[in-house]
C-alpha cells in the first residue's frame, strides 16, 4: 500500500528533474548560439 502511495509522487519529481533538466540544457543552447 505504501509504495503505491510513493509511486505516484517518484513519477511526478522524476518529470520534474527531466523538464528542468530539458529546459537547462535548451536555455544553454540558446546562449551558445
Amino acid at each position: 500500500m505504501p509504495a503505491d502511495m510513493h509511486y505516484p509522487h517518484a513519477l511526478k519529481l522524476m518529470s520534474h528533474f527531466r523538464a528542468r533538466r530539458y529546459l537547462n540544457c535548451y536555455l544553454n543552447c540558446r546562449i551558445s548560439l
